[in-house]
């Protein structure tokens, strides 16, 4: 089990940000197109629970997570993460709503993984079809300095895409799509 902790932030200025990170020493170590298909069960209550299940696809690898929520705080997004990779994302996903989760939404982001020397810290640059984010991970005084030394004052984001997105749809009047696609 890994303990996840992380925080988003919706990207205002990208090339403002990219250049911070590379004042920073940061240097993008790669760009991934990411597949997420999300399983729930018909009346969503392992969500209830703050169980969520996931198989993601990763340029061709695939990975099955069970995430477990923490905490509800406003400061971090804390989940307890269960993962295995798996051969092939397709036929997990049958195998899972076969177990009863068969309402599956899929999402697609473009995902820059960034480095930074002497940090164990996760910065992932997201492309989704209707925004783009920041996503620092790892531990919470590590993002708190990061959060400060990129000059993050947007207001944080403490939920998963899923809730984001059902926000951005809220907030500008739009109906929620089963899944979020890129054209």
């Amino acid at each position: 089990m890994n303990k996840e902790i992380e925080v988003k932030f919706e990207i205002k200025d990208k090339e403002k940000l990219l250049e911070e990170l590379r004042i920073l020493g940061g240097k993008e170590k790669e760009s991934i197109f990411q597949k997420t298909y999300s399983l729930f069960m018909p009346n969503y209550e392992m969500v209830e629970k703050g169980v969520f299940l996931r198989v993601r696809e990763d340029n061709g690898k695939a990975t099955f997570a069970v995430k477990v929520k923490k905490i509800d705080n406003d400061k971090f997004y804390e989940r307890d993460e269960y993962e295995i990779k798996v051969p092939e994302a397709e036929k997990m996903v049958k195998m899972i709503s076969l177990l009863g989760f068969s309402k599956i939404r899929i999402f697609e982001k473009k995902r820059q993984v960034w480095e930074l020397p002497d940090k164990k810290i996760g910065i992932f640059i997201d492309t989704l079809p209707f925004a783009e984010f920041i996503e620092i991970e790892g531990e919470k005084e590590e993002i708190e300095d990061m959060i400060l030394k990129l000059g993050l004052s947007e207001e944080r984001i403490t939920k998963a895409y899923w809730g984001v997105y059902e926000d951005y749809c809220k907030e500008n009047d739009l109906e929620i799509e089963n899944d979020i696609l890129f054209n």
